[in-house]
C-alpha cells in the first residue's frame, strides 16, 4: 500500500498471476514502454511462505481452501503433495517450478533458528 494503489496494481498487471508473471494486462506497445520507464523492478524483494510445512500440514491446507478446484485428491492428498514437493512442480499445475534455496547470509538470522526449530525432524544431516 506504501508502494502504489491496487488500482494502479490492476491497471497494469490484471490479477495477481499476471504480475507474479511479469505480463502486463495493457499490450499496448507505448504503455509497456513507458511503464518500463517509470517503474523500477526490486530483485528479491519479498518470498512466500505460506508453505513452509510439511506435506501433512500442506494438505491439510489445501483441504480446507474455499477454492473448490484444489480439492480433489491430485492436489490435496499426501501423497500427492510430497511427490509435487519432492519433483519441484507447482502444486496447483500453474506451470511453475518450486525453487529449494538455501538459508544464507541475504535471510534474517532468526530465519535459519526458526526453520531449524519448526522442522528439526526433517533435516538432512
Amino acid at each position: 500500500a506504501k508502494i502504489t494503489t491496487g488500482g494502479n496494481l490492476r491497471k497494469f498487471w490484471g490479477t495477481p498471476d499476471n504480475l507474479r508473471r511479469k505480463i502486463l494486462a495493457d499490450r499496448n506497445v507505448f504503455n509497456r514502454l513507458r511503464f518500463r520507464l517509470t517503474h523500477r523492478v526490486i530483485p528479491e524483494a519479498g518470498w512466500h511462505w505460506s508453505y513452509m510445512m510439511t506435506p501433512e500440514q500442506i494438505a491439510g491446507k489445501i483441504q480446507s481452501f474455499s477454492h473448490t478446484e484444489f480439492s480433489g485428491s491430485e492436489f490435496s492428498s499426501i501423497e500427492s503433495v510430497r511427490r509435487r514437493v519432492d519433483a519441484g512442480v507447482d502444486p496447483f499445475d500453474r506451470g511453475f517450478r518450486l525453487q529449494q534455496v538455501a538459508v544464507s547470509e541475504q535471510f534474517p538470522p532468526a530465519l535459519g533458528q526458526l526453520l531449524y526449530k519448526r522442522f528439526s525432524d526433517y533435516v538432512r544431516n
